[in-house]
């Protein structure tokens, strides 16, 4: 899945292009400059503004028609931007465990978006937090997003290995859940991923520094989940 990392809107719209028509998800990288450092679009503040505008419009994402999106939330309060995204027409979101105070909070967002199976909500968890912190809400997630990469809000970042006993260590811990990795993901290190048992991968500077982005799609699509 390709990772959309937007510096401006005309930026999204334009890697949004590239991929559309080529995968069936696209995920969304978020960032408000204080859960993590670097801001994106639309968390500006030359953005606030055609954003607001655009939500209370109800204008709904580019190529909504052919392409799913799901929002890496890595925001300080991921309760407040949900609603947004779920208006433009976002299906899938990632709360990053990290940014809960209150695991009350989580079970919330988790029951309202569920609500009648029209969206999914996961959980992403920094290389620095035990896969453990989540067991007591295991069973209420769609999906669990761990990190290949120790800073997380930047790509190119190297491949932290760790993710590799982590993956392993959470099956263990649920059979059934979706397991995705983002971060540090590339030809070199899908494999291993896959072989850990990962079900889904998610790369940004895999496929969008890629000098052919459509045949780098098909080169990860083409990797054996059993090498």
């Amino acid at each position: 899945m390709p990772a959309i990392m937007p510096y401006s809107y005309e930026d999204f719209k334009q890697k949004v292009e590239a991929v559309a028509k080529y995968v069936s998800w696209a995920q969304v990288d978020i960032m408000d400059g204080i859960f993590v450092d670097p801001v994106s679009w639309p968390y500006r503040a030359e953005d606030f503004v055609p954003f607001r505008k655009m939500v209370e419009e109800k204008e709904m994402l580019p190529y909504l028609d052919i392409l799913k999106y799901e929002v890496d939330i890595m925001t300080e309060h991921p309760e407040d931007e949900i609603p947004k995204w779920y208006t433009l027409g976002a299906r899938r979101f990632l709360v990053h465990f990290e940014s809960i105070d209150d695991i009350d909070v989580l079970e919330h967002i988790i029951l309202r978006y569920r609500r009648h199976g029209k969206s999914e909500v996961g959980i992403a968890l920094g290389a620095q937090t035990p896969v453990e912190s989540i067991e007591p809400i295991i069973k209420e997630l769609d999906c669990i997003q761990l990190m290949g990469i120790k800073r997380i809000g930047y790509q190119g970042e190297a491949f932290d290995e760790d993710v590799i006993e982590r993956i392993k260590r959470l099956r263990e811990m649920r059979k059934d859940c979706i397991i995705s990795v983002d971060g540090g993901v590339s030809l070199e290190t899908a494999p291993q991923l896959l072989v850990a048992g990962v079900d889904r991968l998610v790369s940004g500077s895999g496929i969008f520094n890629a000098k052919d982005i459509p045949q780098a799609i098909q080169n990860f699509k083409q990797i054996p989940h059993n090498t």
